[in-house]
Protein backbone atom coordinates (compact mmCIF):
# COMPACT_ATOMS: atom_id res chain seq x y z
CA UNK A 1 0.00 0.00 0.00
CA UNK A 2 1.23 3.67 -0.50
CA UNK A 3 -0.11 6.52 1.04
CA UNK A 4 1.10 10.06 1.29
CA UNK A 5 -0.25 13.62 2.43
CA UNK A 6 0.55 17.02 1.93
CA UNK A 7 3.03 17.22 5.21
CA UNK A 8 5.05 14.25 5.99
CA UNK A 9 7.19 14.49 9.18
CA UNK A 10 10.00 11.50 9.68
CA UNK A 11 10.64 12.37 13.39
CA UNK A 12 13.75 15.23 12.60
CA UNK A 13 12.15 17.36 9.79
CA UNK A 14 9.65 17.22 6.94
CA UNK A 15 9.64 15.16 3.78
CA UNK A 16 10.15 16.58 0.37
CA UNK A 17 6.33 17.75 -1.56
CA UNK A 18 5.43 14.44 -2.95
CA UNK A 19 7.10 12.02 -0.83
CA UNK A 20 5.36 8.80 -0.80
CA UNK A 21 5.91 5.62 2.00
CA UNK A 22 5.04 2.28 0.96
CA UNK A 23 3.97 -0.27 3.54
CA UNK A 24 3.60 -3.70 3.57
CA UNK A 25 -0.05 -5.69 5.03
CA UNK A 26 2.26 -5.42 8.77
CA UNK A 27 2.04 -1.71 8.86
CA UNK A 28 5.85 -1.79 8.51
CA UNK A 29 7.62 0.71 6.12
CA UNK A 30 8.90 -0.46 3.50
CA UNK A 31 10.45 2.19 1.24
CA UNK A 32 10.06 6.17 1.39
CA UNK A 33 9.43 7.23 -2.41
CA UNK A 34 10.52 10.73 -3.89
CA UNK A 35 7.45 10.84 -6.47
CA UNK A 36 4.04 9.84 -6.20
CA UNK A 37 2.75 6.36 -6.86
CA UNK A 38 -0.13 4.48 -8.41
CA UNK A 39 -2.88 3.82 -6.64
CA UNK A 40 -1.70 5.82 -3.62
CA UNK A 41 -4.02 6.63 -0.40
CA UNK A 42 -3.80 10.55 0.16
CA UNK A 43 -4.44 11.71 3.94
CA UNK A 44 -5.56 15.09 4.11
CA UNK A 45 -3.39 16.08 6.82
CA UNK A 46 0.43 15.76 8.68
CA UNK A 47 1.45 12.16 8.72
CA UNK A 48 4.17 11.15 11.28
CA UNK A 49 4.80 7.76 11.10
CA UNK A 50 6.16 5.85 14.19
CA UNK A 51 4.42 7.67 17.16
CA UNK A 52 3.47 5.23 19.96
CA UNK A 53 0.81 5.98 22.24
CA UNK A 54 2.87 6.56 25.53
CA UNK A 55 -0.21 7.37 27.91
CA UNK A 56 -1.65 3.93 27.05
CA UNK A 57 2.00 2.28 27.44
CA UNK A 58 3.06 4.13 30.37
CA UNK A 59 -0.22 3.16 31.87
CA UNK A 60 -0.04 -0.15 31.38
CA UNK A 61 4.01 -0.82 31.94
CA UNK A 62 3.14 -2.31 35.52
CA UNK A 63 1.47 -5.47 34.02
CA UNK A 64 4.30 -6.88 32.68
Amino acid sequence: MFITAPLIHNGHCFMPEGTTISINEGGIINEILTEPAGGTLHYEGILVPGFINTHCHLELSHMQ
